[in-house]
């Protein structure tokens, strides 16, 4: 019979997972919480800042050669299927 790393037997790694996620079996639950709430408090989206801010949003358009924007509609033929809008197939 297998034994685990920590020396008991049975259980498997399921088992196993429980001791050390769940009661901490190791002693390491406490400064993974820590380091996980490091990147949450320290986490922005660079995305959400342009969206924001005019200024940098007008280094970015649709298209490199023009300043013409072209909607939704105009550049995708869509389809209501059964109450749904989709895209239309390509022809064959």
């Amino acid at each position: 019979q297998r034994k685990l790393p920590s020396g008991k037997n049975g259980g498997g790694p399921i088992e196993h997972l429980k001791e050390v996620i769940i009661e901490d079996s190791l002693g390491i639950c406490d400064e993974l919480d820590k380091r996980m709430q490091h990147l949450v408090d320290s986490y922005h989206d660079e995305w959400a800042e342009v969206v924001k801010d005019p200024e940098r949003r007008k280094r970015f358009k649709q298209f490199a050669n023009t300043d013409e924007n072209q909607t939704r509609d105009s550049m995708i033929e869509f389809i209501d299927m059964r109450g749904q809008t989709r895209p239309a197939d390509w022809p064959a």
